[in-house]
């Protein structure tokens, strides 16, 4: 697991033997904090050709409705320069963090069907599990 990026509000690595990017949110940040790292992790994303992406939202940060059109936005506008082929975001037990979660990826998909599978989970081995394919359930896709 090799750290490319922590500060007090996050924290970004990659596992290059799964090809996992995994950004972690320590914090809530603000708006211009989200968008700064987000941006980066997508970056580093592409850089290191990750195949798949694990956002770690088990602290329970939230997002705005502008900041979750910006996030789909964003995910769409880098998805083809990207190489992932899965999404996973853990989020702690909380029907409105899943519900936020799938609204962002409804609106990606909307721009940009079918492209990528998308998994919501409460654990984060089990989403490293999904996303490397040793794990199925019925994720959006």
């Amino acid at each position: 697991m090799d750290l490319l990026f922590r500060d007090e509000i996050c924290l970004i690595e990659f596992d290059s033997a799964q090809s996992i990017m995994r950004l972690a949110w320590l914090q809530q940040p603000d708006d211009v904090n989200y968008k700064k790292y987000y941006t980066k992790s997508l970056k580093l994303a592409i850089q290191y050709e990750a195949a798949y992406f694990l956002a770690d939202n088990s602290r329970g940060t939230h997002v705005n409705l502008a900041m979750q059109r910006w996030l789909a936005e964003t995910s769409a506008a880098y998805k083809p320069v990207l190489h992932l082929k899965r999404f996973a975001r853990v989020v702690p037990q909380d029907a409105f963090q899943e519900l936020v979660s799938y609204k962002i990826y409804d609106a990606y998909d909307a721009l940009l069907p079918n492209s990528m599978q998308f998994g919501v989970f409460n654990d984060r081995a089990l989403a490293e599990l999904w996303l490397t394919g040793q794990y199925t359930f019925s994720a959006a896709s």
